[in-house]
């Protein structure tokens, strides 16, 4: 049997900050693998955006989030870089779908071999049916990039709401043909209830946004965007009950200022109440956690850059959403994963440069 495999940077998740990571890395010469637990790179964008548009990313007026996701793939995985570069490093290897569960670590040389075991999963409709075996993989630096980790929808507290889950009630909106010509009803007062109910307002025969409270925590714009129009966004009012048989067929809605209730004829409901994340196997990697449960990181100077990607165990970073400083705003919380990438290779280089000089420089 050969020796095994040993990675420069090993990146836990695939999602935006993830490709960003692996792309910078691999542009400095490094040999890179990202470890993604669904069947497809992309993170909560794939998950939960999908054919919703963004309008706040770089170099793009207006994208949706599986392209925006499949130009970070075609970047990151299958760059046209590797042929003008004067070495030819290995393009990053991706294990999807699997999962990070163990590690260890040794020193060599004074420096850190981390040796993750990673079961590999079978997934059905995007979740996780079982196991079906694992190996392991080496490498000398990590960057943990899993946003929050493997998060389940928050849903609604009552047995007989949740009941009509996938019958017509959604806590991922999924597809959005799936609500051409239906009567919509979304849940909540976040950027995703607001940007579903305008992205659903062009396919869908009629939509009405509710929230409990009048307070949004959504972008601004949109939510005006959505109040100029009083039949759509309804404040203080929460999902009381819902009517149907083998599906949704209407739902009650209740004033929590009146108490008063109202019918309302549906066929489809999203509701948008939130993720709950789960980040508790680094902490068993012996990682420092922080505000939130997410791993906490300090920053340090690195070449007069300020870098917030340390963790409290050498040779392990952390970025995006998965650390105690992110933004929740894509453009900025992968530009802070490129910068990690970038440290972890200055890490294994103390003699290399933080940054290229310029972008155009290979």
């Amino acid at each position: 049997m050969g020796e095994q495999e040993v990675f420069d940077l090993l990146i836990i998740g695939g999602g935006p900050a993830g490709l960003n990571a692996a792309f910078w890395a691999f542009r400095q010469g490094k040999k890179v693998a990202v470890v993604e637990m669904q069947e497809e790179c992309g993170g909560q964008v794939t998950g939960t955006w999908g054919d919703k548009t963004a309008y706040d990313l770089p170099g793009f007026a207006a994208i949706t989030g599986n392209e925006y996701i499949e130009g970070l793939k075609e970047q990151a995985l299958n760059s046209p870089l590797v042929k003008t570069m004067k070495s030819s490093p290995d393009l990053p290897k991706l294990f999807s779908p699997e999962k990070a569960t163990s590690l260890v670590k040794e020193e060599v040389d004074g420096k850190p071999i981390f040796t993750v075991t990673l079961e590999k999963l079978k997934m059905s409709y995007g979740e996780v049916a079982g196991v079906l075996g694992e190996h392991s993989v080496q490498a000398r630096t990590i960057l943990i990039t899993a946003g929050l980790g493997t998060t389940t929808p928050t849903e609604f507290r009552e047995p007989e709401i949740n009941k009509f889950s996938g019958k017509g009630l959604n806590y991922i909106a999924g597809d959005l043909e799936q609500y051409r010509d239906k009567k919509v009803l979304v849940v909540g007062g976040g950027d995703s209830a607001v940007d579903w109910a305008h992205q659903l307002d062009e396919i869908a025969e009629s939509v009405t946004l509710i929230h409990r409270r009048d307070g949004f925590r959504a972008t601004e714009l949109t939510v005006l965007e959505h109040l100029m129009n009083e039949d759509v966004v309804r404040v203080f009012y929460e999902v009381d009950s819902i009517e149907g048989d083998e599906c949704v067929e209407g739902v009650w809605i209740r004033n929590n200022k009146t108490d008063e209730k109202e019918l309302l004829e549906i066929d489809k409901i999203i509701a948008c109440l939130g993720q709950k994340p789960n980040l508790g196997i680094f902490e068993e990697w012996g990682l420092e956690l922080g505000h939130r449960n997410r791993i906490k990181v300090r920053t340090e100077d690195v070449d007069g850059i300020p870098v917030p990607a340390f963790t409290n165990v050498e040779g392990i970073f952390a970025a995006g959403e998965a650390s105690t400083v992110h933004t929740n705003l894509i453009a900025f919380d992968i530009a802070f994963a490129g910068l990690a990438a970038l440290t972890a290779v200055r890490y294994l280089d103390p003699g290399k440069k933080l940054c290229p000089r310029y972008s155009s420089k290979v």
